[in-house]
């Protein structure tokens, strides 16, 4: 069952009504999630988002081996996954569950269903992932250039 409290305080979806957030839950596939249940790998062909509708979900990457460093945790509200639904292209990185999880799927063919059904609502939710997208850039540029200079900081020595 899709929890409407959850969908409301997502910042992919706080520019639509609840009307238009009700029509949206519809789209989407809840999955439960064991720990450490791996929900896709890095270089896998990407075709859904998920919202985290419960629990814990790392991103990770990976290290030496089989060895996977987390980079993110996500919580109750956020949004992973979401170039999936523009360009298919693989993803850079695994999503594992820290913890019993539940997400929400939302794959790229019920976006373009969505798109034909309802373009208003396609529209504001591609304008929110965009605006997402752009945070998580600006976050990434920040810590690069903090690395960065921590590195140049140690090679000064």
């Amino acid at each position: 069952m899709i929890r409407m409290n959850i969908l409301e305080e997502t910042p992919l979806l706080n520019t639509l009504s609840n009307g238009e957030i009700e029509k949206f839950s519809t789209y989407l596939q809840p999955t439960s999630l064991a720990d450490g249940e791996i929900l896709f790998r890095e270089g896998d062909t990407g075709n859904y988002m998920c919202v985290v509708a419960n629990g814990r979900v790392g991103i990770a990457k990976s290290g030496r081996g089989d060895e996977l460093k987390i980079m993110w945790e996500l919580c109750e509200g956020k949004v992973f996954g979401e170039l999936a639904l523009f360009d298919g292209q693989p993803r850079s990185g695994t999503a594992l569950s820290l913890g019993e999880s539940e997400v929400y799927l939302f794959n790229r063919n019920d976006f373009v269903r969505l798109s034909d059904e309802k373009p208003e609502i396609a529209l504001k939710l591609a304008f929110n992932v965009v605006k997402i997208l752009s945070g998580n850039l600006r976050n990434t540029t920040t810590r690069f250039i903090k690395a960065a200079d921590a590195l140049q900081a140690k090679t000064r020595r």
